[in-house]
């Protein structure tokens, strides 16, 4: 055996397809292309040679590469036996070349085989080697098909009519293996071949080849494999099969009573992937009667649908009436698979929702846009499900128009397609959401029909009460129902027909907790009954009296206790915005809804923002006590004012509440007077209200407690600029240095004094600085006696930067200028003694009084035409008085 092993070489040159190798010197194989019969030399035999595994000759490795037509056509012309040899798997060059789709390999091997072998064939009494099968018993056309190799397969159905009723060792034909290709095949409904713009070229190869199948061999369509389908059967196992199945059914309609070994029907056997296909494919007189037949087990399609989950086929089942109360030989119906599965519509609902709609067609989102309701009236019902990217059908694109014929869309749309109400959106809305949102006609039209909508239509549909809630109930993916949006967007009307559609939907919680009273004490009281338009015209709609708050309290009492996510239940939600007229309207319903706490501990008075207007809710009593009510800290309503700087708020607690408020400590020891100190730029008002009900602590210097934080500021800027000059002035001292550094006047007691003063100066200032950084960084009870000491060494910086001052001029100016010295030395001591307050009041009485002579003697020299005189007093006034002179002038 050892001979008969291809070299490397030569399996290397008839894969590259390499002829040379063919060129070499030749035996008595030279002119034996003329028969069949020949004998070849020992050199011949060379070629003649298989691979060690899979037995593969050269035209074998040749065949595998399309672009080796050459070395084919070489190597048959040399050694013409090869075209009949079979590898180890009983294939034949054919096999091979069918496989890769090498037509022109086919091709050339065809033709060589009718030249050269035919009489051989003939004499022989042997089939075509395109006939011939493998040890699977699959012809070249069977690998063709399997492959997908489709310009193969045509080539060699047109040549050999009989390929198409071969049978492979599964028992299945060529027209089984098409079920498996025909993945995405697109056929009309009376089987003709339809085009597309995309793939059209392939889609019709691949009907081709159906077709050709179809009429060659006419009993090929009834015959079974081994699992005991037809092609049809056999196709209705595949995916994406319907247009598949529709050109079968199409050739003959009997084919649709098929069934397989245990009584199954292509309804049974199939999935449905796409809705309005599916939709269309039941719609067929073949087919529709299939949908409640049973198999041997007794389970029809709907059975078998529900056991694998295949929601989108028990959906279209159910929109085709299926019958779901048919019992199996076990006694179990379609209604007992289902409730037996948890959460099976929720899951079903959601999955078909995703995948039954086409995006929306740029024609039809403009007819809805524009209320063209001309154009979607050429259309089918189902062209009515497709959507946008978002998940918009035609109805949520229509409500958020500014169209004018919106209305006619959305009347046309639920008379057609009702499913389209419960359909929601990426934002899990429905059109009624959206409705809801509105204020325009067509949303209206669309809140009023929507009852009749769902309960007289869609209702009619076998099982959508159980795949579909009520619309006005279905929630978004905030949680939210309509009822929720309507009162958000204050849609007075459509909050009241949905309350009157179903008044349960008031006790609906969104993701948050929130009751639809929750969202009337959030949002505000709804403004008015009835809503205009946009074209501002009213729907004439006979509404019930009573507004939504009534109609809200009167289906859901209950809600008035109920906590949101933050622990507020509807009062406690409308006094933190403030809202008085549903405060006052839920109490004088509901005073014990007062009592609630948030889960802070606050109740209703720590959370409303008091003011004069709303100063008369402290007239109930459950208010009223809790003004002294303490929150989980310990503060109180008081408490909570002051931080919140609610001033007015707080005028009013100090009004209505007893003197105890102001004692009352939270749990950090802080009492509202200790916050009213940490509070800047608090109104007059409200400190002489502090100071009225309580003995407001002053410091020694006349300084209220509450008036330090704003005053300390003032005290900081004041000992900067104090320590600043007097360490300049330590080290600029007066008469300058001599050449040794020393002050030229140290030896001049004036001098030792200035020094001295300078320094106690500086010193002060530095001590202020010092009392007031321990003022920031301390205690609020500490607070008046820093500043005590903060002013008293303030001033004491004063006298030694005055006194300093006084004695340098002194010290330099008193050799030359004795009495200017002593003079200067007056003055400051003078303002020494000023600075005491008692002198200094006396000294603004004495200005005061002064001020008004001036003022009187300019007002009589003015009156009396004494211009110059009365020009010279306003002068000595203020520059507004000079102002008010030149304006009588």
């Amino acid at each position: 055996m050892e001979e008969l092993i291809m070299s490397w070489d030569l399996y290397t040159a008839a894969l590259k397809g390499d002829v040379g190798i063919l060129s070499k010197e030749q035996g008595t194989g030279e002119g034996a292309a003329s028969t069949r019969n020949v004998g070849y030399n020992e050199f011949d035999k060379y070629f003649l040679t298989y691979t060690l595994e899979e037995r593969n000759t050269i035209l074998h490795v040749a065949a595998r590469n399309g672009e080796n037509l050459n070395f084919v056509v070489e190597a048959l012309k040399r050694f013409p036996t090869l075209i009949d040899q079979k590898n180890s798997k009983g294939e034949t060059a054919f096999h091979i070349s069918a496989r890769q789709g090498n037509k022109d390999i086919i091709e050339h091997l065809v033709t060589f085989y009718c030249d050269i072998e035919a009489t051989a064939a003939k004499n022989n009494d042997t089939e075509p080697v395109w006939r011939v099968k493998n040890s699977e018993g699959d012809t070249p056309l069977h690998i063709a098909m399997k492959r997908g190799k489709i310009q193969v397969v045509l080539f060699l159905i047109s040549l050999d009519n009989s390929l198409a009723g071969s049978v492979n060792n599964r028992g299945e034909t060529p027209l089984h293996l098409a079920a498996e290709i025909c993945t995405g095949v697109g056929a009309s409904n009376n089987g003709l071949i339809k085009q597309s713009s995309s793939g059209g070229k392939l889609r019709e190869d691949i009907l081709r080849v159906i077709y050709l199948l179809l009429r060659k061999p006419s009993f090929a369509v009834l015959m079974r494999d081994k699992d005991g389908l037809t092609p049809l059967l056999k196709a209705a196992c595949c995916r994406n099969c319907i247009p598949f199945i529709s050109v079968l059914i199409a050739y003959n309609p009997q084919l649709s009573e098929q069934r397989d070994l245990i009584g199954r029907t292509i309804l049974h056997l199939m999935n449905i992937e796409g809705y309005k296909e599916g939709k269309r494919f039941l719609a067929t007189p073949e087919i529709n009667p299939l949908k409640d037949e049973q198999d041997f087990d007794g389970d029809t399609p709907i059975h078998i649908a529900i056991k694998n989950s295949d929601f989108m086929k028990v959906r279209v089942l159910m929109e085709c009436s299926a019958d779901f109360t048919i019992n199996n030989s076990c006694g179990i119906s379609a209604w007992d698979l289902i409730h037996s599965q948890e959460d099976f519509a929720i899951r079903m609902k959601d999955e078909t929702d995703k995948a039954m709609d086409g995006l929306m067609e740029r024609q039809m989102y403009r007819a809805a846009m524009g209320g063209d309701v001309q154009f979607l009236s050429q259309h089918d019902d189902i062209y009515f499900l497709s959507r946008t990217k978002e998940g918009n059908n035609i109805l949520h694109i229509a409500l958020g128009s500014e169209s004018m014929k919106a209305t006619n869309i959305v009347i046309d749309a639920l008379k057609r397609c009702p499913i389209l109400l419960c359909q929601t959106n990426s934002h899990g809305d429905t059109p009624l959401h959206l409705a809801a949102r509105l204020r325009s006609l067509a949303a209206q039209e669309l809140t009023i029909s929507c009852k009749d909508t769902f309960q007289n239509k869609l209702e009619l549909v076998v099982g959508a009460s159980f795949l579909y809630s009520a619309p006005w109930r279905v929630k978004n993916l905030e949680g939210n129902t309509p009822l929720h949006e309507a009162l958000r967007a204050g849609n007075a009307i459509c909050a009241r027909i949905l309350l009157l559609l179903d008044d349960e939907v008031a006790s609906f919680v969104n993701n948050n907790k929130e009751t639809p009273l929750h969202f009337y004490a959030k949002y505000q009281q709804i403004p008015g009954p009835l809503s205009a338009g946009r074209d501002g015209s009213l729907a004439e709609i006979q509404l019930p009296e009573g507004g939504e708050l009534d109609l809200l309290l009167t289906a859901n009492m209950s809600a008035l206790f109920s906590r949101d996510m933050d622990g507020l239940n509807p009062l406690l939600r409308a006094a933190q915005r403030n809202n008085f007229e549903t405060i006052r309207r839920i109490l004088d319903c509901c005073p014990s809804s007062a009592e609630i706490c948030d889960l802070s501990g606050r109740m209703f008075l720590h959370l409303m923002p008091l003011d004069d207007k709303t100063e008369v809710l402290l007239e109930s009593s459950q208010i009223k006590a809790q003004i002294e009510a303490r929150d989980h800290e310990g503060n109180t309503p008081l408490h909570i004012a002051i931080r919140n700087r609610q001033f007015k708020k707080v005028k009013v607690l100090l009004k209505h509440g007893s003197k105890d408020l102001l004692d009352m400590v939270n749990s950090q020891g802080e009492a509202p007077i200790d916050l009213i100190r940490l509070q800047i730029q608090v109104p007059h008002e409200i400190l002489e209200l502090f100071r009225d009900m309580s003995q407001m602590p002053q410091g020694i210097y006349g300084m209220p407690e509450v008036e330090v934080k704003e005053n300390v500021h003032i005290l900081l800027v004041i000992a900067v600029l104090l320590a600043t000059i007097t360490f300049a002035a330590g080290f600029t001292v007066p008469g300058g240095f001599n050449d040794s550094g020393v002050p030229i006047l140290i030896n001049e007691g004036a001098f030792k004094v200035f020094l001295i003063s300078n320094a106690y100066a500086m010193c002060s200032s530095m001590l202020a600085l010092f009392s007031l950084f321990w003022f920031m960084t301390g205690k609020a009870s500490e607070a008046l006696k820093l500043i005590d000491l903060s002013v008293f060494v303030l001033q004491q910086a004063f006298y030694g930067t005055i006194v300093a001052f006084m004695t340098g001029v002194y010290v330099t100016i008193s050799p030359k200028a004795l009495w200017t010295a002593i003079l200067v030395c007056i003055l400051c001591s003078g303002l020494i003694l000023c600075s005491f307050k008692p002198l200094n009041m006396l000294l603004s009485r004495i200005f005061s009084f002064a001020h008004g002579i001036l003022h009187t003697v300019a007002v009589s020299a003015e009156n009396a035409g004494l211009p110059y005189i009365s020009c010279l007093c306003y002068a000595l006034l203020s520059g507004s008085h000079l102002e008010s002179s030149t304006e009588a002038k």
